[in-house]
């Protein structure tokens, strides 16, 4: 992809969608290949839930050997209700149910048309990807592929 002819990337209409990160390496990184292939550079796609999306949480969604860790990530977000969510301090095995991201509903999902290609920084439990894949498949927009630039990702 990263040789590709700026004229097929514009053929098949390639849109790098850029998660939200606590850094700017997924923008330079998407930036560059956006360059050098033609491809669409799109930001501002998805906003990060605020804290208190979550206190309600039915723990009865989950299995019990994650009740534990559950009640004591909630109970560390009860004091923090209006700070957006951040997974690096939950615990990997229960990221999945906390998922950090919805599409921002200033975004204009019409621009959302062709190749969509997610970029981010960081893969642990590939919870934030998961998040934006399914936010995305819900609108019935297609995503071919994730990018994540620290670590390997399988999810499909």
């Amino acid at each position: 992809m990263f040789g590709a002819d700026p004229f097929l990337c514009w053929l098949l209409k390639i849109l790098w969608i850029i998660i939200p990160s606590s850094t700017k390496i997924p923008y330079y990184v998407a930036k560059r290949i956006s360059v050098k292939t033609g491809a669409q550079l799109i930001e501002g796609v998805f906003v990060k839930q605020t804290v208190k999306n979550f206190l309600t949480f039915n723990i009865e969604n989950a299995p019990n050997k994650h009740h534990r860790d559950i009640k004591r990530q909630l109970s560390t977000w009860r004091k923090i209700p209006d700070e957006k969510i951040s997974l690096k301090k939950v615990s990997p095995k229960i990221r999945k149910y906390f998922p950090p991201l919805v599409l921002d509903p200033q975004f204009n999902l019409s621009l959302l048309q062709g190749t969509c290609i997610l970029v981010d920084d960081l893969f642990a439990s590939g919870s934030t990807l998961i998040s934006a894949r399914d936010e995305l498949q819900k609108q019935y927009i297609n995503i071919s592929d994730a990018v994540c630039l620290l670590g390997e990702l399988k999810v499909r």
